[in-house]
Order: C-alpha cells, then structure tokens, then sequence
C-alpha cells in the first residue's frame, strides 16, 4: 500500500465532488439561501470517531456536494461535545474543531442524517456501512445531543404505527428507541441494554457484510458484454458510498412481512436472511442501478442510447445463490446471539476504556471486539476456517479477557486469522507486550519520533513539538517514499493540534512534479491531530478545501508505528510491517 498514493486518490475523488456540485447552488435544490440552526448528535454502533455527518436532503442516500456535512470528533459527537462542553458551531471557521459543526439547511422541519465512514472507538478499527436518522428540527436543542444507532436506521424506514410494533417484537418500548445504549448514565435496565446493543449490532453488521456482497456480484461493462473490475457502489460520482441502507430497506420489509415475528429471530435464521438478502439485490438493481445506467445510457443530445460507449453496470460472474450468502451472514446474528443473548450476564464491574460519555465495562468493549472479528473476516471473504475459528472463541473466557486490555490491537489479531486459519487460540489475543505511544518517544534509531526545532528534547507526554520521519520502500520500487508529519500544538504537552504533512510521490500516476524543474516535490497537506488513547491517535487531513479525511495512527507489535486510511495499513520503523 502506497499512504501518500491513497490520500492523493482521496484528493481527487474529493476535487471531483466538488466539481459535481459547479453550477448548482442551494437553490437549485430549494435549500433556501443559507443554513440555519446547528443540530447536534452522537453517532453510536460504538461511538464513532471522524465519521462523514451530512444532511441528505434528497433523500438519494449521496453526499452530493451542496449538502451540509461535518465529521465526528474524537468522541464521537458533532455539533456539541458534552463531556467537553464545547460548541463547535460557536467557533470561527478558522478553528481547527470547527469541522465538526453541522447545520440544518433553512426552511426544513424534518431532516435525514446520514453517518458514514470513521472509526469505531470500541475497536479503533475501520466502521463500513451507512447509519440514519430521521431528525425533526423543530425540537432541536444544541446541547442535548441525539443519538444515531443502527436502530434509528431501522426506524427511518418505518410509520410511527410500525415502531410501536417493532419494540413490542422485540420486547422492547418506542420511549427507548433512540438510547444511547453504551451510555451507562441514562435510565436504561440491564435487559434493555443487552437487547438494544444486540439488535443493532446484529442488524448493522448483517446490513454492511450483505451489502458488500452484493456489490461484489455486479460489473460495469458495454452491452456487448465486455466486464471491468466488479463492484458498483463508490465508484462514481452520485452512487451511494454503499449499499447497506437497502439491506436495512429489505429488513423493514421482511419484517412487515412476517407479522409477529421480530427482526432479531428473521436475521438469525438462513432461510428468512436468505428472503432478505433477495429483497435487497432487488432494490439495488431496480433502485441505485436502474437510475445510473439510465443517467449514463442517454445521449443529452440525441436522447439516444449509445450501447458502444456508456459503461453500464449489470450482474456479473461473480452473483452467487442468495442461500450460499446467508449461510455465511447468519453466522454474524449467532455470534451475536452468543455474545449478548439471553443468559448472558454482563460483567459491568470492570472499567477502563472511555468511550463516549462514559466509561464503558471492559466486558462490553471485548464482546464487541469478537463480534468484531467475526464481522471483518466475513466481510473480506476469508476462508471458512479462520471466520469459525474467530467465532469459536467468543464463548472462551480467557479470549475475551485478553480483548479487555487496552493494547489490543484489532488489525493485527485479525492478520493472525487470516494467517493461521483455524488454529488461532485465547493467547493469541494477548496484546500487553505492546507499547503505548508514550512508551515509544525516542527509544527507536529507525523512523522515531524526532524534535521539531534543532536541540531540542524528544517530548515523551505528547505529539506536539515532534516530527514524525517515515521512510519506506513499496513493493516494486526502489527509491523510498519520504513523509515528514510535523505536529502542533498550544503547549509542548498538547496531544492534540494542528499537523503538516509533507511527502514526496515516486512515480506513477500519482507522482507530482514542479513544474519549473520537473523534479519530484513535495506533495504539502494540512490537517488536525488529536490523541484518542495511550495507543491511537487520529489526524484529520484536508484533501481539498473544506474536506478531510480521518488517518488512524497506532503503534504497532514490533516497535514501530503504522497508519491506517479506512482499513488500508502501511508501517514504518520496530521490524516487520504489520
């Protein structure tokens, strides 16, 4: 993986959304001429950290470039912070936090929101998949943040009366069906906890592995038959980032269909997911599919359809029976059956991890991170072996005693799945010998941290001050990529601030040149950082004005540290990359 070559990519695609929105203005959308009241929230699956908050006013489940957006911050909230007690919204724009301020566009009392993308800090791993909510803006209060779970996904779907019935399925009230099931300040029992953080990660983690799937069976080619690379959503500009809100879409209505049943008993079960999984391929292709290959099809000006030139997107080679997809996927609802299910009993005695507004029970956070596991294996199409042998161990106690720990690093205990499929045991999971960042500060000779000004010491209790030298050479070439990140801060402690990052591009398609020498410059960006816990640490880079993209920092088992851009790893430095 080339990290300078991912943030370029993301720069352009960022430049392109841009461009999509020349010549439309809020007008043209009937937004009215500016936004108004600033609306506040907490994005929960766990808490999400650095995700895309934006206002889809269309409805068209896109970030099209007129809508209002922000990202998430460290916590997970946008808007207003109550822990910190800080409105972003009362920021100037020239605040580094003020990004995370988002606003209603005038003239609307109900909204949709969409969540997208960031990390989740229960796993500090990438999130994937799409979460919505339905706000009304008339009883918008800035500092009672509301919150967006995959359960308020579910609710967007349905009537009012249809809620009602929903809970009772489930066992459950309206009057909770926004909670903030990971806060263990609100009033909820421990049995309506359990059954809300079952249901929604069993009905999100079900939405994202079958949309992805999915996407997977689908090629853009010419009517004559020729294919490209398969996959549909993300790819182009005004396709959905994703296709899980069809999942949820294709959930509601299987429900609806089979009266009295409760949705958490349909997505455990192969042959009624299978029903699920049929509805949702129908609604991709009949919905997103249908309007781009109409958008491309047509000539502007001869209002023809030129079957030689547009590239049209179609089922491939790769569609598989919708039995063989559920028997993978109902593994997902089982393993959380197994972890939060009847029976269970939560240990709520042990904390330690702050998330949110609260600490949470490390026995949570673990349970979370085996599903977790589960999830990600799935989702990447592993052999069978290594995703029941990540599902065998969350019912093994020492397992997830060793997922309580702090240093536990998801990335590299999912690498030990894949590497080992089928053999991976409880002590594998055992991350303690891992250093914090704190523990790291000038003991490397290769790749360390470094003082920014010269003579200076290496600051050891935060980022600010240091500069961050990485060296490495990607597969195939032989000169070595150069990145300086410098970070900035308000005092030689700060763990968070401002950053630049300079990188030199070597060849290819993403190289960039002066133009006056033609030699390899620098490529310059600029950004937020702020530390997450002893081991993350998160940098807000903006790609183009106005846009940034979270980069997840941690260090890593050998010594060293690596990046993260949205599930993608690079590392520099302490041995062997990770």
């Amino acid at each position: 993986m080339n990290f300078r070559k991912n943030i370029y990519t993301v720069s352009i695609s960022a430049a392109m959304l841009v461009i999509a929105g020349c010549g439309i203005t809020p007008q043209d959308e009937g937004l009215g001429d500016s936004s108004s009241k600033a609306m506040s929230g907490v994005v929960v699956d766990g808490y999400l950290a650095g995700a895309t908050v934006f206002v889809d006013v269309n409805e068209n489940n896109t970030l099209d470039a007129w809508e209002n957006r922000a990202l998430t911050d460290t916590k997970g909230y946008y808007s207003y912070n109550p822990i910190d007690g800080v409105n972003y919204c009362e920021l100037p724009e020239t605040d580094s936090k003020s990004i995370h301020c988002l606003k209603a566009p005038a003239g609307y009392d109900e909204v949709m929101v969409r969540m997208t993308g960031g990390y989740d800090l229960a796993t500090v791993e990438p999130f994937n998949g799409t979460i919505s909510m339905k706000m009304n803006l008339t009883s918008v209060v800035i500092e009672t943040p509301v919150a967006a779970t995959p359960i308020t996904g579910l609710m967007s779907e349905m009537t009012a009366e249809e809620q009602a019935q929903f809970f009772v399925d489930e066992g459950l009230t309206t009057t909770i069906a926004a909670s903030d099931f990971l806060d263990y300040d609100n009033s909820l029992t421990a049995d309506e906890r359990k059954i809300l953080l079952g249901l929604a990660l069993k009905a999100h983690k079900t939405a994202d592995v079958v949309a992805v799937l999915l996407d997977e069976e689908f090629d853009q080619g010419t009517l004559s038959g020729s294919t490209a690379e398969g996959g549909f959503f993300g790819v182009a500009d005004g396709v959905p980032v994703d296709g899980s809100l069809y999942v949820y879409r294709a959930m509601v209505e299987e429900w609806r269909q089979s009266s009295g049943t409760s949705l958490s008993t349909i997505l455990s079960s192969a042959s009624t997911l299978e029903s699920v999984i049929n509805r949702a391929r129908t609604a991709i292709e009949d919905g997103p599919i249908a309007a781009y290959n109409a958008r491309l099809s047509i000539d502007p000006e001869t209002g023809e359809i030129d079957v030689n030139e547009v590239q049209l997107v179609a089922p491939g080679a790769g569609a598989v029976a919708s039995a063989a997809h559920a028997a993978l996927v109902v593994k997902i609802a089982n393993t959380v059956d197994t972890v939060f299910g009847s029976g269970v009993t939560l240990d709520e005695s042990v904390t330690g991890q702050t998330d949110g507004t609260n600490t949470l029970p490390l026995d949570i956070t673990s349970r979370m991170r085996a599903i977790d596991a589960v999830v990600s294996l799935t989702r990447n199409g592993e052999a069978g072996s290594a995703v029941d042998n990540a599902v065998s161990l969350v019912s093994d106690g020492a397992y997830l005693d060793n997922l309580r720990l702090a240093s536990v690093d998801m990335a590299s205990l999912k690498k030990k799945f894949i590497a080992n499929p089928g053999t991976v045991v409880a002590a594998d999971a055992d991350f303690s010998g891992r250093k914090a960042f704190g523990e790291l500060f000038g003991s490397q000779t290769d790749s360390a941290f470094t003082p920014t000004a010269t003579g200076a010491s290496v600051n050891t209790e935060g980022f600010a001050g240091n500069t961050l030298a990485l060296n490495n050479t990607p597969s195939g070439q032989s000169a070595a990529d150069e990145v300086s990140v410098n970070f900035m801060g308000a005092a030689p402690d700060a763990t968070g601030g401002k950053l630049t990052i300079d990188a030199t591009l070597i060849g290819g398609d993403f190289a960039k040149t002066d133009p006056d020498t033609g030699v390899p410059a620098p490529l310059e960006l600029t950004g937020t950082w702020e530390q997450v816990d002893p081991y993350t640490m998160m940098m807000n880079i903006e790609v183009t004005t106005g846009v940034f993209q979270p980069v997840i920092v941690k260090p890593n088992e050998t010594g060293g540290y690596y990046f993260d851009l949205g599930g993608e790893q690079v590392s520099w430095g302490g041995g062997a990359a990770q």
